[in-house]
């Protein structure tokens, strides 16, 4: 039996838009532009969030899911007490805190 760490870097499953979701999300959201992130956002009863990396961004798979580990780990810090779907477009390598604080002000 394996223990899990208690500040796993994935967030909850509670917490991760499904499919359907993500898709009413897209299709029936807000988009914010905070710096190199684009930021798809409606509201909800709970907040829930998908991170998309595609390709283009990082050829390598483990980039890409360093990339959204790091960001999903900042979600589970920060982001739990706002009731919003999210789905998060990094444009570029370089994601600050900063600018995932300013897209938490800006929804608050």
């Amino acid at each position: 039996m394996v223990a899990r760490n208690s500040q796993s870097k994935m967030l909850a499953k509670i917490n991760r838009l499904s499919r359907k979701d993500f898709l009413l999300t897209r299709k029936s959201s807000k988009k914010l532009v905070v710096g190199n992130l684009v930021i798809y956002y409606s509201p909800s009863d709970h907040f829930r969030a998908s991170v998309v990396i595609g390709k283009k961004l990082a050829k390598k798979a483990v980039v890409r899911n360093r990339i959204r580990r790091l960001i999903y780990a900042y979600l589970q810090t920060k982001f739990l007490n706002i009731k919003y779907n999210l789905i998060i477009l990094p444009q570029s390598h370089e994601i600050t805190p900063s600018s995932l604080d300013q897209v938490l002000s800006k929804l608050s």
